[in-house]
């Protein structure tokens, strides 16, 4: 049973709250980065000006939660328990492999629904086997060469609005932001075989201060600046994403869903079970239905009640028995 802390997740947040009928289902797209800490965007503390106005102009559109979770601190756990609805040790997603997990995912709910599904990056760590078929109508990843810049992303998302577009349906759209994962943008020195696209910005050692839980020491300084560039570059890939949609003309009716898998690959975050390793970035927009400008800092938020709170704002029955 869903207690009242849980419903207060989406449902405070709502100027109303009515049913949603069949021509109205709303779009959904959610829309996550790749290892980048909670604190690394403006809206969340980071003191680096700037450097992300597309993710923080989400914050001004909608309601931006100060206390967020992930389950587990790696990359295809964590996003299995988004689209299970289960936590990993009971999905038996605990690793980078499949399982046969019995009830359908979130994308597959939708999809019964009436949903066109489709997954840009990120195919393989998203659902809890590689039959690609069995969840989505669109799939796009990119070699590791050209995976991290705009123009893979306005060229992948205008696809999958057209597929929707084409057959009539709502879609749900999880797009995925690889950057700020390793390998980091370092100019003329990024990894050899990786997207070399450069940030629209580009920091200097400078300007940019070690975070406060890794040791304060000058040999840190390029590989941290090399990070907030990568992170630059991934805010660049989600102002893509968000210019596509409204010139789609479907923005009013798309639900906007924003978090990070975890936090940034550096000691003590990633993989690791302290607060910059499980805590993230949330942000949800959703025109007329969720406030804008709001902050939320007294309620704590879960990765394992996004399905069942999609589900709600899609009036799209859940598959069986759900954790959150």
């Amino acid at each position: 049973m869903i207690n009242k802390m849980t419903l207060f997740f989406l449902l405070s947040i709502l100027v109303v709250s009515t049913s949603v009928s069949a021509k109205d289902l709303p779009n959904i797209l959610f829309l996550t980065m790749d290892d980048m800490n909670y604190d690394s965007i403006a809206s969340y503390g980071s003191d680096i000006d700037g450097l992300t106005p597309h993710i923080d102009s989400l914050a001004e559109k909608g309601t931006r939660f100060e206390y967020a979770y992930i389950q587990t601190p790696s990359c295809s756990p964590s996003r299995n328990v988004l689209h299970t609805g289960h936590y990993s040790h009971n999905s038996g997603m605990l690793g980078f492999f499949g399982v046969d997990f019995p009830q359908d995912t979130l994308p597959e709910a939708l999809r019964n629904n009436g949903y066109y599904t489709g997954i840009i990056l990120k195919v393989e760590d998203s659902t809890p086997t590689n039959n690609v078929k069995r969840y989505w109508d669109y799939v796009k990843n990119y070699p590791p060469s050209s995976a991290r810049s705009v123009d893979s992303f306005r060229e992948s998302f205008t696809q999958l609005i057209a597929g929707a577009k084409a057959q009539g349906k709502p879609f749900y759209a999880n797009v995925n932001v690889k950057d700020p994962h390793l390998p980091f943008y370092r100019g003329e020195k990024t990894k050899e075989g990786f997207d070399q696209t450069p940030p629209s910005r580009h920091l200097s050692p400078e300007e940019v201060t070690i975070p406060g839980f890794l040791p304060q020491h000058d040999n840190f300084r390029q590989e941290v600046t090399d990070y907030y560039n990568t992170v630059r570059r991934g805010d660049d890939c989600v102002g893509e994403v968000l210019q596509v949609l409204e010139e789609s003309g479907l923005q009013d009716n798309t639900l906007i869903i924003f978090l990070s898998d975890h936090g940034m690959s550096f000691p003590f975050a990633k993989s690791n079970l302290y607060p910059n390793g499980v805590r993230t970035p949330w942000i949800m927009v959703w025109p007329v239905k969720i406030k804008p400008g709001v902050v939320d800092a007294e309620n704590m938020v879960s990765a394992i009640d996004l399905m069942p709170t999609v589900l709600d704002a899609t009036d799209t029955p859940a598959p069986g028995p759900l954790a959150g």
